[in-house]
C-alpha cells in the first residue's frame, strides 16, 4: 500500500508541472541575479545546488527557499522513470 501511493506520487502529472513551474521561477531568478553576481557565481548559487537559500535579486539580499536545480532534475528524472514503467504499456 505505501509502495503504490509513493509511486503514485513520483509518477503523477501534478509533480511534473510542479517542478516545470520551480525550474521556470529557478531560472528566472538565476538569470536576474547574474547582473549582481556573474555568470559562475550565479550558476554555481542557483543551478549546481540541491537548496537555494537566499537569492541576490537588484543588489539586495532577498530571503528565498527554493530548490536546486539538482533538486530539481534528479525528482524530474525520477519522476520520468516512474511515469514510463508503470504508465506504459
Amino acid at each position: 500500500m505505501l509502495i503504490k501511493k509513493i509511486v503514485q506520487f513520483f509518477s503523477s502529472l501534478k509533480l511534473t508541472v510542479t517542478l516545470l513551474a520551480f525550474a521556470i521561477v529557478l531560472v528566472f531568478v538565476g538569470t536576474i541575479a547574474q547582473a549582481d553576481e556573474g555568470l559562475y557565481i550565479a550558476q554555481q548559487h542557483y543551478f549546481r545546488q540541491w537548496l537555494v537559500i537566499g537569492a541576490h535579486l537588484f543588489g539586495r539580499q532577498i530571503p528565498i527557499l527554493l530548490p536546486g536545480g539538482y533538486l530539481i532534475g534528479t525528482l524530474l528524472l525520477v519522476n520520468l522513470v516512474t511515469a514510463h514503467i508503470y504508465r506504459s504499456k
